[in-house]
């Protein structure tokens, strides 16, 4: 009996998402054919089975939703972690025009000296992009592999930007206090 308690009282205290997505689904319907509405839906089973990652997701949503307006994938966002937001195509371009330019500048820095360090900044954003790693950990490698060029760091910090509600000390809780190692709580977002 208590264990039904529990699951009544989580599906009442989530019901407001529930009614959410399931108004989110019914736009998505109207506004997809009826192929890309199945390849959608196949999507987000083969994420709730664990088949695909959150970064595969966006990316395989990305490319149903584009030409659609653009409606559909920021009420998406409402869904997903700040990190996995669709951005709109201008603000996609103008992170890839970023991208190119910074892989541009490291390049020119480190062709003769290090040419390793290209191919392994290259690395860390693949990894990132393919959500093998997190963002927090794509800039650390980056800054780490950068080292003192200061320069290119601040770069990299702008272009691979933290959300304020990434938790970046897991060991502290939402505020600032020392969490006791013994206490396996996920930190608040």
């Amino acid at each position: 009996a208590a264990v039904d308690a529990k699951a009544d009282s989580m599906l009442h205290s989530s019901r407001l998402t529930i009614d959410n997505a399931l108004a989110y689904l019914q736009q998505v319907e109207k506004m997809l054919s009826k192929e890309d509405f199945s390849s959608f839906l196949t999507i987000i089973e083969d994420f709730k089975c664990q088949r695909v990652s959150k970064g595969a997701v966006v990316n395989k949503v990305r490319c149903i939703f584009q030409g659609k307006p653009s409606s559909l994938s920021q009420d998406l966002n409402l869904f997903l972690p700040p990190e996995y937001h669709i951005l709109p195509d201008e603000s996609q371009n103008d992170k890839f025009l970023s991208a190119l330019q910074l892989v541009r500048r490291i390049r020119e820095r480190f062709s003769v000296t290090k040419p390793k360090v290209l191919t392994t900044f290259i690395d860390i954003l693949a990894r990132f992009q393919r959500d093998t790693i997190t963002i927090i950990d794509a800039r650390e490698r980056a800054k780490e592999l950068l080292g003192d060029e200061s320069d290119l760091i601040i770069e990299v910090e702008a272009f691979l930007p933290i959300s304020p509600s990434v938790n970046l000390r897991p060991d502290f809780d939402g505020e600032g206090q020392a969490r006791h190692p013994s206490d396996k709580r996920k930190p608040p977002h």
